[in-house]
């Protein structure tokens, strides 16, 4: 299938649909071609995939730029936040708490976190397991505080 595939990829977007009796003429459009293709891999190797994980993590970023003026936060330890909302019928509080730094690709590089640095207590983290908005109002807070932070100890050997 990828054969014929490949075979229709020549033939009718590469060459016109014409029947190329040289053998010069065909040999060159599948070297450039095959040169297209990986021109075209090097770029998408090199850019990185948007994938629906990191697209719902800028979706988070940008809610959070928008709606969380009505939020607060609050430092409750080096490595634990609250952040609540005064609503008609109470209070809603949510614990934000640094677990480790992480350095895996699936991140917001504007507030330089990955997905598993920062746990929230929130319904969209606990199901769907992403940054969500309280994590990234925590970040744009308390950025120093939560770039900074860190549970492991150093230890300088001479």
């Amino acid at each position: 299938m990828k054969l014929e595939r490949w075979h229709r990829e020549l033939k009718y977007e590469e060459g016109g649909g014409k029947a190329l009796r040289r053998l010069d003429k065909p040999l060159s459009l599948v070297l450039k071609t095959i040169s297209k293709k990986l021109m075209g891999r090097m770029i998408t190797m090199k850019r990185g995939k948007l994938t629906a994980n990191i697209s719902t993590i800028r979706t988070r970023h940008k809610t959070s730029c928008k709606e969380m003026q009505a939020y607060t936060a609050e430092e409750v330890q080096p490595t634990k936040w609250i952040v609540y909302k005064t609503v008609a019928n109470g209070i809603n509080t949510y614990e934000v708490n640094k677990v480790k730094d992480w350095d895996c690709p699936i991140r917001c590089h504007t507030c330089h976190i990955c997905i598993h640095s920062l746990t929230c207590n929130c319904v969209d983290y606990a199901v769907g397991f992403t940054i969500c908005k309280h994590i990234h109002y925590v970040c744009q807070k308390f950025p120093f505080m939560v770039a900074n932070v860190s549970d492991e100890t150093v230890l300088l050997v001479d």
